[in-house]
């Protein structure tokens, strides 16, 4: 993009009805994951991309009953906040944060990884999803990698896919 077309993207900024218009779509989008999550089955890894098709033909009355009937769900199933409850995952910090030898709470795969299907299906495949245990085995940072242990599996991550996995460490 051209510098002066770049500067006037770079500034856009949003009316209040604006962003609140845009809260809606990502809760949408997040209630939908659950939907279809929780009611249609639909693997972890594959949410995302369906919920992007949906998201934007759910109504105002439509929302309110899937935030009733989901009970109001504050993260969504990959664990990013729904709007209004970003607070939730202040204190979450970057799994490349972390010591060999500390033990993590998985809690978050960002919204960016979000859009990788082959990397959500590797991390659900290998069960690096919000809510699991794991201990950090070794933090490699000559070669960038890093390597997980739940139970008896051992799981190696690159620095650049490890960034994405936010945790909480475990008592």
């Amino acid at each position: 993009m051209a510098g002066s077309q770049w500067n006037r993207v770079k500034n856009i900024r949003l009316t209040d009805k604006g962003c609140e218009a845009a809260r809606s779509v990502i809760r949408r989008h997040m209630l939908t994951e659950w939907m279809l999550a929780r009611m249609l089955k639909v693997p972890w890894s594959h949410i995302h991309a369906a919920a992007d098709q949906i998201e934007h033909t759910i109504s105002d009355e439509i929302e309110t009953q899937m935030r009733t009937n989901l009970d109001d769900p504050q993260l969504c199933p990959h664990g990013n906040p729904l709007p209004g409850y970003e607070h939730l995952a202040a204190g979450w910090l970057p799994l490349t944060g972390m010591l060999g030898g500390e033990k993590v709470i998985i809690r978050r795969i960002h919204e960016t990884a979000e859009e990788n299907h082959e990397l959500l299906e590797f991390l659900e495949t290998n069960g690096v999803i919000p809510g699991v245990v794991a201990e950090v085995i070794d933090v490699l940072p000559f070669n960038q990698t890093l390597s997980l242990q739940f139970g008896k599996r051992k799981v190696a991550l690159g620095f650049p896919t490890a960034r994405y996995i936010f945790v909480e460490k475990a008592a």
